[in-house]
């Protein structure tokens, strides 16, 4: 089976702010949250002519930025003065925290306080296929796949010059673990944007790697990220506001380089403007034909310095500016154990994590040790 796409939870939310747009009778619309569902929701308020007055996170790191011109503050914002009148949008995993938070400042549910959609009933939904003649599959098997994945993209890659790098909580486990961090549910690589989209015309040719990617205009994809799939397993996955159908998915993020050195203003710039076309995009889901234009445009934009040519790099993925790193540390691919077999890893790849991690070879505390998959995985039950 191919890749499907669904669209349950996102037509809940634009039929929930339908309704909201049409009883809508006056006084300031508050946002509480600043994930990719807020931006489709300040968008679609904007060009419905209601323009919220302004965002608040808990989040010390997003206050100070904007959303489509709103700005993000602290929800102690709400309490100075206490807004009578206003009304509060939520839709988000941590809605219940979220609502208990408001109503200790004195918000009250359904009046002030207005849950667009139930997100974490929506994002444990996960019968989006017919499993009668299935079976579940487990986390250790899905781990397997992925090495098998990663196997076979090694083969691609060495025999066509290709690079790519694994990062994060992977480069971690294969440093610390030789292999997958225990708790850990998936592998996360980076590509030059140019291997990447060779990438995906090679891929389109193999007998087993399938690929998911915003800049093929014939897909109903969305987002920088790449999916790299077998179709071993069939896997459910819930990530708002993709839901989908697919295989066990490698997570690919393009490398690009970036205009300046380090975290200068120049730098940082271009990375906001990175994060107002991804934004842009999320903003018009609800329009295909929109939705497409916008990821098309921003993969223009993240083409305008090849990673290649630049003294700074950074991954279009969602840490934005934290991935803003030099270019050496990257240099030429190490291989790396990872379980069973060898991968690719950063030239430079114990700065990179002290970089970005500090004392990296340190375990977090034991309730920090939890996995955050968003999919089932079943496989075809074999006939006796």
């Amino acid at each position: 089976m191919r890749y499907v796409r669904y669209e349950k939870a996102t037509n809940e939310l634009y039929k929930s702010l339908d309704s909201f747009i049409r009883d809508y009778a006056g006084g300031p619309v508050i946002l509480f949250g600043t994930s990719v569902i807020m931006e489709m929701v300040t968008l679609y308020l904007q060009e419905h002519d209601i323009r919220p007055s302004f965002i608040v996170d808990n989040n010390k790191r997003k206050q100070g930025y904007h959303i489509f011109g709103c700005p993000i503050f602290s929800p102690d914002k709400l309490l100075d003065p206490f807004l009578s009148d206003a009304r509060i949008l939520i839709a988000s995993s941590f809605q219940n925290q979220m609502i208990s938070q408001l109503e200790g400042m004195g918000y009250i549910m359904n009046n002030h306080i207005i849950r667009l959609i139930d997100l974490p009933k929506l994002m444990n939904d996960f019968e989006h296929i017919e499993k009668r003649d299935m079976i579940p599959v487990g986390m250790d098997e899905c781990k397997k796949e992925m090495v098998r994945t990663m196997e076979l993209l090694n083969e691609v890659c060495v025999k066509n010059g290709l690079r790519y790098y694994i990062v994060a909580g992977t480069l971690i486990g294969a440093v610390r673990h030789k292999g997958f961090i225990p708790w850990d549910d998936d592998i996360d690589i980076v590509m030059p944007l140019k291997d990447l989209y060779r990438l995906a015309e090679l891929v389109k040719e193999h007998p087993e790697l399938h690929m998911l990617n915003g800049f093929d205009e014939e897909v109903d994809f969305y987002g920088a990220t790449s999916e790299l799939y077998t179709e071993k397993y069939l896997v459910d996955s819930n990530h708002f506001p993709m839901q989908y159908t697919a295989g066990v998915l490698i997570d690919v993020y393009p490398l690009v380089g970036l205009p300046g050195e380090g975290m200068c203003q120049e730098n940082l710039d271009y990375m906001e403007g990175y994060r107002e076309l991804d934004m842009k995009q999320w903003g018009v889901l609800y329009d295909k034909e929109k939705c497409k234009k916008a990821c098309k445009e921003m993969f223009r934009y993240l083409e305008e310095y090849p990673f290649e040519e630049s003294t700074y790099t950074a991954s279009a993925s969602e840490g934005y500016t934290q991935t803003i790193m030099p270019y050496e540390y990257f240099g030429n691919p190490v291989w790396l154990d990872f379980e069973n077999i060898k991968i690719m890893a950063p030239e430079k790849y114990e700065t990179m994590l002290v970089h970005a991690y500090g004392d990296y070879m340190q375990l977090p505390p034991p309730e920090e040790r939890v996995q955050h998959h968003y999919y089932h995985a079943y496989q075809f039950r074999e006939e006796p």
